[in-house]
């Protein structure tokens, strides 16, 4: 069995909306429950609460410099749960006590902030990392980013690692605090592999494109999250690609690789120009195709085929095609 990497976030924030003023709510939001990973602090309550099967995260990997936050990306299924605690609480207190449970369980910390040592920007960079730099995402967590900002912010930051057996735990823990109440915001982020080739190519759709379009996006071909490497699961969807090519003898191609927006545009291009050259070496090497008729091309971020602002559209972008190179 493969190691499965948790990544486990704690975050809390002020949601500044009319309900900030509201009474303690007395229950849990419907169909909510407590992650099984971590028991919530006595008399929390669960305001929102939401499940992704599968998806990029953004873990803070040090406190913000140069207004920037610095992170890794981890992928898996994550679980966000919104508490809101008893105002009499102090952001101290509550961090003292997980502090405890996490020192008792052998975390070891990797960096921990306050709103003197991080600054009172720490709050709305880290949720907008989890937006992809949009406040929308943010606030479709329940989460009003840019009310997070105030020069006397009430928050505490920590972040911790935790190995066992292989397996890697790493939690972020941040508490916030307004003066109706303590609102906080848990991730928890289980790193898996995503379950691949449940999309492959059809060599008639393959064809029907090539001639109707000129081009084709490649389904069913899947690369190790930010690298060039194929993974087995696309030699399905390759061997339809080797047929289409011997069957028509005479057809020269481009190979196309494409990413989202996210990240370094340099470095995005690179990536799809190596992943273009990966499907195409595949196909030199594997299934004898003649090199002059495949011609890699890597344009990342500037041809996409949707939008980039929310996560199914990323996942589009993310792509290779066939263009016929007539």
């Amino acid at each position: 069995m493969k190691n499965i990497a948790i990544y486990l976030i704690l975050a809390s924030t002020f949601i500044a909306n009319s309900n900030s003023l509201a009474a303690m709510p007395s229950k849990d939001t419907k169909d909510s429950k407590d992650h099984p990973l971590v028991s919530r602090y006595p008399d929390s309550v669960i305001t929102r609460y939401s499940v992704t099967d599968f998806d990029e995260y953004q873990f803070p990997t040090g406190p913000l410099a140069n207004k920037k936050l610095p992170s890794q990306t981890v992928e898996g299924k994550y679980t966000t749960i919104v508490y809101r605690l008893p105002k009499q609480l102090s952001t101290l207190q509550i961090l003292r006590n997980y502090e405890q449970a996490f020192k008792k369980s052998g975390l070891k910390t990797k960096f921990s902030c306050n709103q003197l040592t991080c600054g009172h920007l720490m709050p709305k960079e880290f949720l907008m990392a989890q937006g992809g730099g949009h406040a929308k995402k943010a606030r479709y967590l329940g989460v009003d980013v840019y009310n997070t900002t105030k020069q006397r912010s009430d928050y505490r930051f920590w972040a911790g690692t935790l190995e066992r057996k292989g397996v890697v735990t790493y939690i972020t823990f941040m508490v916030y605090k307004n003066s109706a109440a303590i609102h906080a915001f848990l991730d928890v982020v289980e790193s898996k592999e995503m379950e691949l080739g449940l999309v492959t190519l059809n060599l008639d759709a393959l064809s029907d494109a090539l001639k109707s379009e000129g081009k084709v996006v490649l389904n069913g071909i899947f690369f190790d999250h930010d690298k060039d490497t194929l993974k087995l699961e696309s030699k399905d969807s390759m061997q339809v690609i080797a047929k289409y090519l011997k069957a028509n003898a005479g057809v020269k191609t481009f190979v196309v690789g494409h990413t989202d927006s996210k990240g370094n545009f340099k470095h995005n291009m690179d990536l799809s120009k190596r992943r273009a050259s990966a499907v195409a070496n595949e196909l030199i090497k594997k299934y004898e195709i003649q090199a002059n008729r495949l011609t890699p091309v890597g344009i990342g971020p500037v041809s996409p085929a949707v939008s980039n602002d929310s996560d199914d559209g990323r996942k589009q972008n993310r792509r290779v095609e066939l263009v016929l190179n007539e």
